[in-house]
């Protein structure tokens, strides 16, 4: 008997139609993407680590008084990723909320996702004249941090991530900010992940 004959007997062949923009395919595979880049990174953890799954992001990683949070995102279909995307954003605003809530800690946040870096439509959004994600890793490296704190201080951002920035110089926000965000673009596909976990086990 074939698949659909299984899961059609005793129907008289009915199957249910609905609307195909609420099926939740994108979300599940977004699951699936998380769990396996969850899984990878657990064949990395040592008998000094722990891994803990949606408890600070999709996973992170603590040892030695340092917590690796990671934001997984399967998002190549939604296109590329800039300082304008909600979900960098988001990203950002919960790196400074992580920061409050584990103030002992070192804690880094990792952005990884299948979206290559984008770059901003509007020329003043470009930091530099460059794309704002790219000129993140600049800053990072000692370039100068003014065009990044004026955009991350503008109302695009909420007040906690503004006092946070308005609370530091500039070697501090490097220190505290462009260093510890660590935006990982252009990551390989689902298939690609699976097949690195089954090679690694």
């Amino acid at each position: 008997m074939k698949k659909r004959d299984i899961l059609t007997s005793g129907t008289d062949g009915l199957i249910p139609q609905g609307d195909a923009a609420r099926q939740a395919i994108d979300s599940l595979r977004g699951y699936v993407y998380q769990v396996t880049a969850a899984a990878l990174a657990w064949l990395d953890v040592d008998g000094k680590s722990k891994i803990f799954l949606e408890v600070a992001e999709d996973y992170a990683v603590v040892a030695a008084g340092a917590i690796s949070a990671v934001q997984v995102k399967d998002t190549q279909a939604s296109g590329k990723v800039t300082l304008n995307t909600e979900s960098v954003r988001d990203a950002i605003s919960s790196f400074v909320t992580l920061t409050a809530l584990n103030h002992d800690a070192d804690v880094h946040l990792r952005y990884f996702t299948t979206s290559e870096i984008g770059t901003e439509k509007a020329i003043q959004d470009r930091p530099g004249g460059v794309p704002g994600l790219v000129y993140w890793r600049n800053v990072a490296k000692g370039a100068d941090a003014t065009p990044l704190r004026e955009m991350l201080d503008s109302d695009k951002f909420p007040d906690p991530v503004r006092e946070f920035v308005r609370s530091r110089g500039d070697d501090e926000l490097r220190r505290d900010l462009f260093r510890k965000i660590h935006w990982d673009c252009g990551r390989p596909y689902l298939a690609s992940l699976r097949k690195e976990f089954q090679d690694r086990l």
